[in-house]
């Protein structure tokens, strides 16, 4: 069964499962890095707005050998989860004196996103673009962003400028910038897969929710962070992103977010893209180092540890603190 055929027997098997008056289509839509992902849409009479269920990894599932009637019922299971009943209003968006102070940016990688840039507002910057959206929130969908677009900007009647300014201006506001030293990342991630793990365990015991506290793990966070800080070796690396750890690797455009932290560590640095919501920085010891070993790394990430929408580029940058300007090291 090749995937098209496999859509339109879902298509079938849920209709037939949800029963009633349902509609379902059929939607591709492109995300980063050129990915484009196909999905349904499940239709109720009087609702306009509906989740997108992406099938593509459902496919591969079916492909290793998962049952369509379990995939069938996952899928019946979100749609139920995620339906929203009531008529939402959209008409919100349309007006930009309500929307300006929600608008802010993101960077995502030039040539990967030929055909998507086409449809969108954008500023190159180096080998990367500025791309700008909005954040919403809605008592009925939640929170989320809106990727804007050509005609978006039309129907405002403002330009990119415009966007830009006020975007730039949102941004360190609404998505606090921050770096940490990388042990302090990389303590925080294994302190939250432990507290999973735990937890997943005390329920599969006793059958209950049990929540981990601080308190209860100290121990054995203060020993795994005296650890990792000991065996720490090579020059200093710190990972700068937002609080939200969504869309991040942006923060290197904020005004003085990196000169503040250069002048205060009296360093240059180089920036290795680690994906789109982070970058990763290391101080330059010697300025006609070879960074081959650099470049190598981010590709490697890249290649081995991120999802397709996640790569932001394979280029190595500096930042000098005399210049305040960052470059990419061809």
């Amino acid at each position: 069964m090749n995937f098209e055929n496999f859509i339109e027997e879902i298509k079938k098997m849920v209709k037939e499962y949800l029963g009633g008056n349902i509609r379902i289509e059929e939607k591709t839509v492109l995300k980063n890095n050129g990915v484009k992902l196909t999905g349904i849409v499940i239709v109720e009479e009087g609702q306009n707005c509906v989740p997108n269920i992406y099938l593509n990894g459902y496919f591969e599932e079916f492909k290793s050998g998962r049952r369509m009637g379990d995939i069938l019922y996952e899928i019946a299971r979100y749609y139920e989860e995620h339906k929203i009943v009531k008529q939402v209003n959209m008409d919100y968006f349309s007006d930009y004196k309500k929307m300006k102070d929600k608008i802010c940016f993101r960077l995502i990688n030039y040539n990967k996103n030929e055909e998507l840039l086409k449809e969108i507002p954008h500023i190159p910057y180096l080998d990367l673009a500025i791309v700008f959206y909005c954040i919403v929130h809605n008592e009925n969908i939640g929170s989320g962003s809106i990727l804007i677009r050509n005609e978006h900007l039309r129907n405002w009647n403002v330009d990119i400028r415009e966007i830009q300014s006020v975007a730039f201006s949102n941004a360190p506001k609404l998505l606090k910038g921050e770096i940490l030293p990388m042990e302090d990342v990389i303590c925080k991630m294994m302190k939250n897969r432990m507290v999973r793990e735990i937890e997943r365990c005390i329920k599969d015991q006793m059958e209950t929710k049990i929540c981990v506290t601080d308190e209860m793990i100290e121990p054995i966070i203060g020993e795994m962070m005296q650890k990792i800080y000991s065996e720490a070796k090579g020059p200093k690396m710190y990972v700068a992103s937002n609080e939200n750890k969504n869309f991040g690797a942006s923060v290197i455009l904020y005004d003085d977010f990196l000169k503040q932290f250069a002048n205060a560590t009296g360093e240059d640095y180089y920036i290795l893209p680690s994906s789109i919501h982070e970058v990763i920085l290391i101080p330059v010891e010697d300025e006609d180092e070879d960074v081959t070993q650099l470049r190598e790394m981010v590709c490697d990430v890249n290649e081995t540890e991120l999802e397709r929408e996640e790569i932001l580029s394979d280029s190595v940058y500096l930042y000098k603190r005399n210049s305040g300007i960052v470059t990419r090291i061809q």
